[in-house]
């Protein structure tokens, strides 16, 4: 009788750890990464070759907050975003000055607006 029960146990153990590596497997294919637009994709569609472009342009130097690497790089994307034909803001804030020293630094986020098609106000 002990022994029936010790099986069942582990039947059952063996059933569950089956059922949990499935859901993770199925939430791992899930969450998959889609695959990019090559090279040749339309300017309307995300390339992914592009993008690197774009990173490898800004990642050159580091750029801390403050800095006059971050000024060069806030230039390169607010003059990439107006040729893309969005409308550029700035959006300006303080922050403390983590990085070498007291005081604040104004931090700038550069925001691009697509137009709508329509005045839904979203």
């Amino acid at each position: 009788m002990r022994r029936l029960t010790i099986e069942r146990h582990m039947a059952r153990r063996t059933l569950i750890s089956w059922l949990i590596a499935l859901a993770l497997i199925g939430v791992g294919m899930l969450s998959t990464v889609p695959v990019s637009a090559d090279d040749d994709a339309q300017a309307t569609e995300f390339s992914a070759s592009r993008a690197m472009e774009h990173i490898v342009e800004i990642a050159q130097h580091p750029h801390p907050m403050g800095s006059s690497e971050i000024v060069e790089v806030r230039r390169y994307l607010v003059v990439e975003l107006e040729g893309m034909g969005l409308e550029v803001d700035l959006q300006i804030s303080t922050a403390p000055a983590f990085y070498g020293g007291t005081g604040t630094v104004d931090v700038v986020n550069v925001i691009g607006w697509i137009p709508g098609l329509k005045n839904t106000k979203a």
